[in-house]
């Protein structure tokens, strides 16, 4: 019947939220079943008027409740996906972004995805506003290796001025620089002359051995 639905008969708006619905709850609380939700989503999703509804009850949900269903959007349509990944990772709190990152491979989400909310949080993160969450998220993206050439210029710019000011800021930021791989030889070379410049003594054995490495990295 939802495959059959057109504007003038078949299901109603109505008919196929509840149906929706159902196929949802049952996906979440039936893991054995998960390949034959998804098939049966994906077969009443064909239909023009059913996917238009489909998406327009996904967007009314929360990051959350996304990210649970994160495997049913994937297989409904590719502009829904990167705008639900970019609305979880936009909203999540820092501390539970590894569950969430963790969840989205699980689901074979591509990394090209997830990498454009991780550039668009970047760019309007600050330590001012929040330094627990611009060391958190910086972190973050290192640890998961998600920095490519775009995300490390902006990551570069981030923690640049902090390498002139207290030896806890010049060290935290030495550990991101440590784990970028894809540092333009233009950042290779200012980073270099702030590095250059800093006084090796003022440093403890590990702080001057991280110090060290990173120069010869660069």
């Amino acid at each position: 019947m939802a495959r059959k639905t057109e504007k003038d008969k078949g299901l109603n708006q109505e008919q196929i939220k509840t149906i929706f619905l159902n196929y949802i709850n049952a996906f979440k609380n039936n893991t054995e079943k998960e390949d034959e939700i998804i098939e049966w989503v994906n077969l009443i999703a064909k239909n023009d008027i059913v996917k238009e509804k489909i998406v327009e009850i996904i967007n009314g949900l929360n990051s959350q409740e996304r990210l649970a269903i994160i495997k049913v959007i994937k297989n409904i349509d590719d502009s829904l996906l990167k705008e639900s990944v970019n609305k979880i990772i936009s909203d999540s709190e820092c501390a539970n972004l590894q569950d969430v990152i963790n969840k989205l491979n699980l689901c074979k989400i591509g990394k090209n995805i997830i990498k454009n909310p991780v550039k668009g949080v970047l760019d309007n993160l600050t330590k001012e506003d929040d330094e627990a969450r611009f060391r958190c998220f910086l972190e973050f993206v290192v640890n998961n290796e998600l920095a490519d050439k775009a995300i490390t210029a902006i990551m570069i710019n981030k923690i640049r001025p902090l390498l002139s000011t207290t030896n806890e800021e010049i060290i935290f930021s030495l550990k991101i620089i440590d784990k970028l791989k894809d540092i333009d030889a233009k950042k290779k070379k200012m980073i270099k002359i702030i590095l250059d410049g800093l006084d090796d003594n003022d440093f403890d054995d590990e702080g001057k051995k991280l110090l060290s490495e990173v120069r010869k990295k660069l």
